[in-house]
């Protein structure tokens, strides 16, 4: 069963480093509930497209949403946490 663990953040804007952090936050806290969840940072700025963080083996990949999930991304509340199984909807 693949399991994801995601993080959604909304601000003004965001930098590189910022989102680092945030991603290893959520990858610690990911890997302490389910060491076989995948963790993913959604974020989104103010005037921009949804984004999904990833980790590629030794680098951090950024895609827009709809590259990385075959639904569209419905407007979810700041800070919203989400477990995902791969047969549940989200």
């Amino acid at each position: 069963m693949f399991k994801y663990y995601i993080e959604c953040k909304r601000h003004k804007a965001f930098g590189w480093n910022q989102l680092v952090a945030m991603f290893k936050k959520t990858e610690e806290i990911a890997k302490k509930n389910d060491p076989s969840a995948c963790p993913l940072l959604v974020f989104k700025a103010n005037l921009q497209p949804t984004l999904v963080m990833y980790r590629a083996l030794d680098s951090y990949s950024v895609v827009p949403f709809d590259y990385y999930f075959p639904f569209e991304w419905n407007k979810r509340e700041k800070g919203y946490k989400l477990w995902r199984e791969n047969n549940a909807t989200i």
